[in-house]
């Protein structure tokens, strides 16, 4: 019986030791593992092609450019490109001139989206939506000039540069995220 309570002390004592020694190691971890807002920040897309005023009301107008109303486009207003369709964002100066574009890289299956909706409508416009940073707002309308094959949509949006790279880093942490969680399946 004393071996049996001898044996029980030495092992209290070296779990509480063991114990505190884990305390610690989580503590610093938990303390050198902060992540910053920007890294918590997510960021939608929708992408939607202009279409004709409706009868049946079925589409619905929306105004792109916040300093001038007057450009309003009918939409169908379910999106065929989104977030979940995108591999890479990037904000990127324009050659030339002090302006910034926002530049998407779709996936595979929305290259394929984006090179038949862009095949078919051409002249028409993609009208551009995003929520970031508790702002929704419409981004642009960029004018389909022809068939969009290599998965890469670059547009001027209607924000400023700060907005502008709160969307495309909101846009890059849902990848990133979908890339983790897909990891595993």
């Amino acid at each position: 019986m004393l071996l049996f309570y001898t044996s029980m002390r030495l092992w209290w004592r070296c779990f509480n030791s063991n114990f505190i020694l884990l305390s610690v190691f989580v503590g610093l971890l938990a303390a050198g593992c902060k992540t910053s807002k920007e890294d918590k920040h997510v960021s939608t897309l929708r992408v939607h092609v202009q279409t004709h005023q409706d009868p049946t009301g079925h589409y619905k107008k929306v105004p792109v450019y916040r300093d001038k109303p007057k450009y309003s486009f009918y939409i169908d207003p379910s999106p065929f490109l989104t977030e979940a369709d995108l591999s890479q964002a990037s904000l990127e100066k324009e050659k030339g001139w002090d302006g910034f574009h926002i530049r998407l890289q779709f996936d595979h299956r929305g290259s394929l989206k984006l090179e038949n909706i862009t095949a078919t409508n051409v002249g028409r416009r993609l009208v551009i939506f995003s929520q970031f940073n508790k702002t929704n707002r419409w981004l642009a309308a960029p004018l389909i000039h022809e068939r969009i094959a290599d998965g890469k949509l670059t547009f001027v949006p209607d924000a400023t540069r700060s907005e502008a790279k709160l969307i495309v880093q909101g846009l890059n942490n849902v990848i990133e995220k979908r890339r983790k969680r897909n990891k595993w399946f």
